[in-house]
C-alpha cells in the first residue's frame, strides 16, 4: 500500500523542489525530440517530392526563328560562299555562340542556302543540338532524337504553277518522351513572287500543319521567315479557320521585329502553335533578339524571334 502522502503546491516537498526530482521528465523529452524531428524530415521530404514531381510533369521548351540572310553566301552570284575557311568559320563561330546562349530546345533557320558552307555551324553546334536537318532552304536544330523527316511541296493553288521553290520542312522528335512535329517554311518575299503565289503557299503549310496536330500527343509548331507582315494576306491565309495560333500576336512591333525597313521595326519571322497547345505557350515570352551593336543577330541581318512553351511531360 502507497503511504506517500500527496504533493501540494503549499507542501514542503513543493517548496523544496522535491516535486521536480520525483517526476520523471525523460520520456516527455525524448517524445517531443521524437515528433520535431519527424516533422522537420517530413517537410525536407514534401519539398524534395514536390519539387521532383514538379520537374516530371512539366518540360520547359523554347523555340527560336531565324533567317540568316547571305550571312554564309557570296553576294556576287548568289551562290555559296567562296570566302576563305577561316572568314566562314569566324562567322560560323559566331553565330554558333550566340544560339547557344538561347538555351533553346528548337532552332528553325532560313536563308540556309547549300549545306556545303554551314558545315562550319554544324561542327560548332553539334554537342548541344544532335538533330540537323537541312530542306528547301531551310535548317533544324534540335535537342532529343529525330524520329523522321517530311519535305512537303507547296503547291501553286493560286496559278497552279506546281510546285512552291522554298517548300516545308517537317522533323519529328522525341525530347524526353514528348512528341514534336517542328514545321519551318521560307515563304518568298513579295520582289521574289506574286501575292497570290505567296498566299497559295501559306494555305499549303497551313493545311500540312494542322492536319499534324490532329495526332494525339504530338506538339505541334511552325515557325519561319513568311515575308510577311501582321494582318497581310499572307498570314491571313496561316491564320484561317483557326488551327494555328500566333504566339506574339497582340504585341507591339518593337518587341518582336525582326527587320528594319528603311528604319523601321517590321515583324517578318513568326511562330505558331497549334491551338491545341494554345494553354502551353508561355504568355508574354515572345520576343526578339539583336546583338548589341548591330540590328540582326549573331552577325545575320535579322534578329531572332524567340518563345517559351511550358508542356506537360508525358
Amino acid at each position: 500500500m502507497n503511504t506517500t502522502p500527496p504533493v501540494t503546491p503549499g507542501s514542503p516537498d513543493f517548496a523544496d523542489g522535491k516535486l521536480r526530482r520525483r517526476l520523471n521528465w525523460r520520456p516527455v523529452a525524448f517524445l517531443a525530440a521524437y515528433f520535431f524531428a519527424v516533422m522537420v524530415a517530413g517537410t525536407f521530404i514534401f519539398h524534395y517530392l514536390y519539387r521532383r514531381e514538379a520537374a516530371r510533369r512539366w518540360l520547359d521548351y523554347r523555340v527560336a526563328t531565324l533567317n540568316m540572310g547571305e550571312l554564309f553566301f557570296d553576294g556576287r552570284d548568289n551562290g555559296p560562299g567562296t570566302a576563305p575557311g577561316q572568314e566562314l568559320r569566324e562567322k560560323a563561330r559566331r553565330l554558333a555562340e550566340a544560339l547557344g546562349d538561347l538555351d533553346a530546345q528548337l532552332i528553325l533557320l532560313q536563308g540556309a542556302g547549300s549545306p556545303g558552307p554551314l558545315g562550319y555551324l554544324l561542327e560548332e553546334m553539334e554537342e548541344s543540338f544532335p538533330v540537323t536537318v537541312f530542306g528547301p532552304d531551310t535548317l533544324v536544330l534540335a535537342a532529343g532524337a529525330l524520329e523522321g523527316v517530311g519535305r512537303h511541296g507547296l503547291e501553286d493553288r493560286a496559278e497552279d504553277r506546281g510546285r512552291y521553290r522554298h517548300g516545308l520542312l517537317e522533323v519529328r522528335l522525341d525530347y524526353h518522351g514528348l512528341k514534336v512535329a517542328a514545321f519551318t517554311a521560307h515563304i518568298l518575299s513579295p520582289l521574289e513572287a506574286g501575292e497570290r503565289r505567296r498566299v497559295g503557299a501559306a494555305a499549303a503549310a497551313r493545311e500540312t500543319v494542322v492536319a499534324a496536330g490532329d495526332e494525339p500527343g504530338v506538339f505541334v509548331v511552325f515557325g519561319g521567315d513568311f515575308n510577311a507582315r501582321p494582318a497581310s494576306p499572307v498570314l491571313e491565309a496561316l491564320e484561317e479557320g483557326g488551327g494555328l495560333l500566333r504566339v506574339a500576336a497582340g504585341y507591339p512591333v518593337e518587341r518582336k521585329a525582326t527587320y528594319l525597313h528603311r528604319g523601321r521595326p517590321v515583324a517578318l519571322s513568326h511562330i505558331y502553335v497549334h491551338r491545341r497547345w494554345k494553354e502551353a505557350y508561355v504568355p508574354g515570352s515572345a520576343h526578339s533578339r539583336r546583338d548589341r551593336e548591330r540590328d540582326g543577330y549573331g552577325g545575320c541581318a535579322r534578329a531572332i524571334l524567340v518563345a517559351d512553351f511550358r508542356i506537360p511531360a508525358p
